[in-house]
């Protein structure tokens, strides 16, 4: 198999073709210094040693610091100017002489790089670019709690999407909610850096000179302490304006007064409320910073139909509310494992263990070289980050995850037969349908006894829905070795409780009082989740029985179900696409072999 679309070396020059001498292009996302200026690119006035060139002048070639891919210059070059005029505006630093850095921290400023991304907004290209500090550990320091800032679960915006579709009441009035997404520009740079620190000036600043550096006013990116200080920033405002900081996630909102709930993750803002409400938000919001209102989603002719958030695409109708991975995940999928249109799609993402693999004879367990598994191991992250939101390709991506570390010529077919698959079925669309008042999560699990043929651990699946949405799924191997079915369901069992209570949990920080329902196909697990003890089961260890204690609990309920039609079936073990698409539309998920 040939893993195509390898990441070429920062340093590694591109073809020579028609590039004449001294021309040379280079792959930099370093600084282009002055002096880099003068050595890449000659004054074109020989008689003028003191002229110069700007980086308009040069041609330069530089990689998307996240996947490698070469960017366009001009929109390179455009972002990094407004990244400059952004951070004198405010300004983000004092200009001062290096020899204060030295005197008050005993060291000289900081150094700086650029980062450059290419986002994609619906169709559109564009680039990002970030001067960002190089603010590493230092030797001997211990590790530092009050660096980090939180960030939501994933779980957490889909229930804000999936509750946008509920109806909701106040004071005897239907609520008409929609949703507002608002982007803060260069949100690291909006909290006051209260700390000495000194960094480098980009040189593409008009203050850049030789023995001057900038002394923080405000924190930059890169800056250890940076993100803490945003949540803080943004904490502080929203709390004063009176919504209440969740304890479940602190970067979940609820006002109750205006009947608005909030998710923010990183500088991306979601509320959800009835739009008089949501004006006002957005004015607060345009009040304390610069921001980018993306829209306001709704039913209304004036209202946003289609957005894309952290990489996923939304579109509200009246019926409904869907949701779906960006579909150039699978697309890009497909390409690095060198397929293309003309190659055959096949029905399932994964056959059973020692089916058509030669795995029974020992066949294709030789390891692959260092080059292939390097390719193995980014085609399939890429695949663990697609199954986030497809509930179809859980149980394959674990399986072929299980082998990162050694990658061999076996998982190299299971790769190839999941990209296979994505070639029939490009996209999985989850949808959040219109439905009356009832705050119910409902929990899906099942298990495959014993299915890990090396191990003999089993795997534990499961589907978290809310009002006949999926929030979340699972496909994870349970720790333990169950000696018996029943005892393999139990643990699943668990895991989806657990999973339950933590979702429980962020939906009380919205305002939401959920009760939970787990569904099981497993009459021995019921049992054993319903009653107190071990009971017969005498060797399992006593910290895997809390669950019969919550069970107790009013707000939790145990039902079985026959096994036909347990969603959750799809994490555990391999199955042809109708049962896919079978199990699928119980819970509101469906697939489409159209790329757009």
């Amino acid at each position: 198999m040939a893993i195509q679309g390898e990441k070429r070396s920062r340093g590694e020059e591109s073809s020579d073709e028609g590039v004449g001498p001294g021309q040379k292009k280079k792959f930099v996302n370093q600084v282009m210094t002055k002096e880099l200026l003068k050595r890449k690119c000659p004054s074109p006035h020989e008689d003028d040693s003191d002229a110069e060139p700007s980086l308009d002048e040069c041609e330069f070639e530089t990689l998307d610091s996240t996947s490698g891919k070469i960017l366009d210059a001009k929109l390179v070059k455009e972002a990094r100017r407004e990244e400059v005029e952004f951070i004198e505006a405010i300004p983000v630093y004092d200009v001062v002489d290096v020899q204060e850095a030295w005197d008050e921290t005993g060291k000289g400023p900081i150094s700086g790089k650029w980062v450059d991304v290419e986002k994609r907004d619906m169709e559109k290209l564009m680039v990002r670019s970030r001067w960002v500090a190089r603010d590493f550990k230092p030797r001997g320091e211990k590790d530092r709690e009050d660096l980090f800032a939180d960030m939501p679960p994933l779980e957490a915006k889909r229930l804000l999407f999936r509750m946008a579709k509920v109806d909701d009441y106040k004071n005897g009035h239907k609520r008409d909610l929609k949703m507002l997404l608002v982007d803060v520009r260069k949100a690291h740079l909006n909290p006051v850096c209260e700390d000495k620190a000194y960094v480098e000036i980009p040189p593409e600043s008009k203050f850049y000179e030789e023995g001057k550096c900038g002394r923080l006013k405000r924190w930059l990116y890169g800056m250890r302490p940076a993100a803490q200080a945003w949540q803080r920033d943004y904490t502080a405002r929203l709390v004063g304006a009176g919504f209440v900081r969740g304890r479940a996630s602190n970067v979940i909102f609820y006002h109750e007064a205006w009947g608005v709930r909030a998710v923010v993750h990183g500088d991306d803002f979601t509320f959800m409320g009835e739009k008089r409400e949501l004006i006002e938000v957005q004015k607060l919001m345009q009040e304390w910073y610069e921001v980018k209102v993306r829209g306001m989603m709704g039913e209304e002719d004036t209202d946003t139909q289609e957005m894309t958030l952290l990489n996923r695409r939304l579109r509200w109708s009246i019926q409904d509310v869907e949701y779906e991975a960006d579909p150039q995940h699978a697309k890009k999928i497909i390409e690095d494992l060198g397929f293309d249109s003309k190659t055959n799609s096949i029905s399932s993402p994964m056959v059973k263990e020692g089916k058509e693999t030669g795995e029974e004879e020992g066949e294709n367990s030789e390891e692959l070289d260092p080059e292939s598994a390097t390719g193995f191991r980014r085609v399939a992250a890429r695949c663990n980050y697609l199954a986030q939101d497809r509930i179809d390709i859980g149980y394959a991506v674990k399986t072929i995850c299980r082998d990162m570390s050694k990658p061999t010529e076996l998982a190299r077919k299971r790769l190839r037969r999941l990209g296979r698959y994505l070639i029939g079925r490009p996209r999985a669309v989850y949808k959040y349908k219109q439905v009356s008042s009832a705050n119910v999560i409902d929990v899906y699990t099942d298990s495959d006894w014993a299915g890990d043929r090396a191990t003999r651990k089993s795997t534990s699946g499961g589907i978290l829905v809310v009002n006949g949405g999926v929030i979340k799924s699972w496909s994870k191997s349970q720790t333990v070795i169950a000696r018996s079915s029943g005892e393999a369901e139990f643990y699943a069992l668990n895991k989806g409780l657990a999973e339950a209570l933590g979702l429980r949990s962020l939906a009380k920080d919205m305002g939401y009082d959920f009760t939970i329902r787990v569904h099981v196909d497993s009459s021995a697990a019921k049992a054993m989740a319903s009653r107190t003890g071990l009971g017969k089961t005498r060797h399992i260890n006593v910290e895997y029985l809390w669950s019969q204690e919550v069970v107790r609990e009013k707000f939790v309920q145990v039902r079985k179900i026959p096994v036909l039609v347990n969603p959750a079936d799809i994490g555990t073990k391999p199955l042809n696409f109708e049962d896919i698409r079978r199990l699928s539309e119980i819970v509101n998920v469906h697939y489409s072999e159209s790329e757009q």
